[in-house]
């Protein structure tokens, strides 16, 4: 999928543009459904995240929860599996590579940041991210408020 390389024509650019976007839609499924899964402390760390951003900037606080929770915990466990005990391996370089755009496609999501000029090849994938940023900012509420006292 884009970058250069070999041909392929359009047909397995859709193609590759097709399971992309399945995969990123999975992968947002499982994190959102996962919210009421979030460790308390991790709860905690994010409603602190937004409401520190809230009092200065409150249409950007669930943009700084997300873009804190996709930059540092989410993504890295997508393109490198084996180093969060997801995968027992490395996966094949092209593996890696979907892997990669699938992070990609989160974490733009996550800053609710369209596709631009540096990366024109994922430009059709904005559709993705403008049909499910209020899934995600319902995810990123829900996940940065504390409904029940810490574990004991």
């Amino acid at each position: 999928l884009g970058g250069g390389g070999g041909g392929g024509g359009d047909g397995a650019r859709d193609e590759n543009l097709a399971r992309l976007h399945a995969r990123a839609l999975e992968a947002l499924e499982r994190i959102t459904a996962s919210v009421g899964d979030a460790p308390y402390q991790l709860r905690e760390f994010l409603a602190a995240v937004k409401r520190i951003v809230a009092a200065k900037f409150d249409a950007a606080r669930l943009k700084a929860v997300g873009a804190f929770l996709f930059l540092r915990f989410m993504c890295p466990a997508i393109f490198s599996p084996e180093g969060y005990g997801v995968l027992a391996a490395a996966p094949a370089p092209a593996q890696r590579r979907g892997l990669v755009l699938t992070a990609k496609c989160l974490q733009n999501l996550a800053n609710g940041v369209k596709f631009g000029q540096k990366e024109q090849f994922m430009a059709e994938l904005n559709e993705f991210v403008l049909a499910h940023i209020a899934e995600l900012f319902y995810f990123l509420e829900e996940v940065s408020t504390l409904h029940d006292a810490p574990p004991s």
